[in-house]
């Protein structure tokens, strides 16, 4: 099985000119080494209100990074209980 990874903002800027230049989502994909569906995905995820434009969508990428339950999965006061010891089991 693949491996997940996430597209950077570097891939981000090359779809981009590729995308200038004519490419269909197919072309993209082999340029930049990521399957197609990564591509269509991509732009029907993430358009603006003008259309795709990679500051935008990492823009969008981190509001979402940093709302994501495992962004937040624990307080600064459940940190601090672990780094103080659990109290004893009964």
């Amino acid at each position: 099985m693949n491996q997940y990874k996430q597209l950077t903002s570097g891939q981000r800027y090359q779809i981009y000119g590729l995308k200038q230049a004519g490419l269909n989502q197919t072309r993209i994909a082999q340029k930049i080494g990521v399957d197609k569906s990564t591509i269509s995905r991509e732009f029907g995820r993430n358009k603006g209100h003008r259309s795709w434009r990679p500051k935008q969508v990492q823009s969008i990428r981190d509001e979402r990074r940093q709302a994501s339950i495992n962004g937040k999965q624990f307080s600064s006061n459940s940190w601090a209980e672990v780094e103080n010891g659990f109290p004893a089991w009964p």
